[in-house]
């Protein structure tokens, strides 16, 4: 079990803030690596999160906390946004937003071709961030919308690479822009009721990037593996594909390319009776 670390040096909220975050994952009884490996994160961006030198990322945060077994996240928003704003407003704080990284692709290479507030307000915030029970959230659909059929337009995001499309391929498509919802659209959405609750596993697609991910809605007390699959390739969340996961849901997998390609996305869940069901839904592109 990891110890509680030591204290941080140096002062002010960014590194109080960042103090918490450690103090929290050695309650947690979890190295960075055991974190790391939870969030399906890098053991870098634990290292980074914890090291007081510039606030994390929202998502980060929150990803570390919720697997922390932290299931109320309110004062602990209050605390970020606080310590967030006492950073962007010291000095040669111009830098971009840190962006959340991308998880590991797990199986499958598809062919790839050239395409043409107040202080007062932080310290409050800061003094009342305690663990709390878990509770069942609101689960609640996302409307579908029609899949865009036949020729698509052709990718005009290639995430940091070179090749439009192909290089959003195994990444996330929060952290690229790819789930923006002017260019983003649920290519299929299933329904799964059952007397635990209601989720919804959906098949998203991306015009701008050319690619398709999966995404499950669920309710804390369920556990599920979630994969997006098409003829040349499978990405999976948990990474093994294996593994059933509840550290963070809804749980989605990293973007997988699928411009008029038919994919499917799978979600095996277990619910608290211990029933594991597999439900499915695809699109088809004309």
């Amino acid at each position: 079990m990891a110890r509680n670390p030591n204290p941080l040096e140096g002062e002010g909220p960014v590194v109080e803030f960042a103090d918490r975050l450690r103090r929290l994952r050695g309650q947690a009884g979890l190295t960075q690596r055991t974190l790391a490996a939870k969030c399906h994160y890098a053991p870098s961006t634990i290292s980074t999160a914890e090291g007081g030198k510039k606030v994390a990322s929202w998502e980060v945060v929150q990803t570390i906390v919720k697997a922390c077994d932290v299931a109320d996240l309110t004062e602990w928003r209050a605390a970020w946004d606080a310590t967030q704003e006492t950073e962007d407003a010291s000095p040669g704080s111009a830098d971009p937003p840190q962006a959340a990284p991308g998880r590991l692709r797990t199986w499958g290479v598809p062919v790839i071709a050239a395409v043409g507030s107040s202080a007062l307000t932080w310290a409050v915030a800061l003094a009342v961030l305690q663990p709390r029970p878990a509770s069942l959230p609101k689960v609640a659909a996302t409307p579908a919308a029609t899949y865009p059929q036949g020729s698509d337009p052709m990718p005009a995001q290639a995430c940091g690479g070179t090749t439009l499309g192909y290089d959003c391929d195994g990444k996330s498509p929060r952290m690229w822009g790819c789930w923006d919802s002017a260019n983003a659209v649920i290519g299929s959405l299933k329904e799964i009721t059952t007397k635990y609750g209601t989720a919804y596993l959906e098949n998203w697609y991306s015009k701008t990037c050319g690619t398709n991910w999966a995404r499950l809605k669920m309710p804390d007390s369920w556990s599920a593996r979630l994969e997006i699959v098409s003829r040349e390739a499978r990405l999976c969340h948990p990474t093994d594909c294996t593994s059933y996961s509840a550290t963070m849901p809804p749980l989605y997998t990293d973007m997988l390319f699928g411009m008029n390609t038919p994919v499917t996305a799978n979600a095996y869940i277990k619910l608290p009776s211990g029933e594991e069901k597999k439900v499915t839904t695809d699109t088809t592109a004309g």
